[in-house]
């Protein structure tokens, strides 16, 4: 499970296959960070992607973007981790960026836009 950390959000992305479910990638620029979600989110994987907005958010931060174009699957454990971390942190500004046809039909359906900016 890759975690990168980059000080400017315009700077190329390289992945580090790892053959984990989800991978994270993180990108900085001043007080936004930008989470990149490519894989699974759901029960298996979790608790990483809650270890990564955790991380995240250690550092002052006004916005958290998490870009969901690449994941490819998402179950209920991952729906629960994603209210769950706009619950955690009702002072950070969170949105949804890049979602995939998949995840903007879940998210809708299930009514998790709702939850974030």
């Amino acid at each position: 499970m890759a975690v990168r950390i980059d000080s400017d959000l315009l700077a190329p992305l390289t992945r580090t296959p790892g053959g984990s479910l989800l991978d994270v990638e993180m990108q900085r620029a001043g007080g936004t960070v930008l989470l990149l979600l490519q894989g699974e989110l759901e029960h298996r994987s979790a608790d990483h992607f809650e270890d990564a907005v955790e991380a995240a958010l250690a550092e002052p931060t006004e916005r958290l973007l998490l870009s969901c174009e690449e994941l490819s699957f998402i179950d209920s454990a991952g729906l629960r981790s994603l209210v769950s971390i706009r619950a955690s942190y009702p002072r950070t500004k969170m949105h949804l960026v890049k979602t995939s046809p998949f995840a903007a039909r879940l998210f809708t359906t299930t009514g998790l836009h709702t939850l974030y900016d």
